[in-house]
């Protein structure tokens, strides 16, 4: 877990903004079996603002750190999970604003 949250740290300097212009999300491999997954709101004002998380697999098994912004992203990404094969066992999130848990 430890590794897990190294790399996380290591990677939020490295937002993805691929998908900043249409908000749309983005999910990118950092590492074998660590998905950086990124999800944009748009703000008045501002325009999209990213947000990070990651799915770390294990095995068949896949855990979401932190989930999309908008709850319509974490659907998209539980459905990515599900397709991709992965059964998705539990999430974890690293505080409660609508960054970090959004449609749970």
């Amino acid at each position: 877990m430890i590794r897990v949250l190294f790399a996380f740290s290591a990677i939020i300097p490295c937002l993805a903004f691929a998908n900043m212009e249409n908000g749309k999300l983005d999910i990118q491999e950092v590492s074998k079996g660590v998905f950086l997954h990124t999800s944009y709101k748009k703000l008045q004002g501002y325009g999209y603002f990213p947000s990070n998380g990651l799915v770390v697999l294990d095995g068949k098994s896949a855990y979401i750190i932190d989930t999309p912004w908008p709850e319509e992203d974490t659907k998209t990404l539980v459905d990515w999970i599900s397709n991709s094969g992965y059964s998705l066992r539990a999430s974890l999130h690293t505080h409660s604003h609508e960054d970090r848990s959004s449609g749970v």
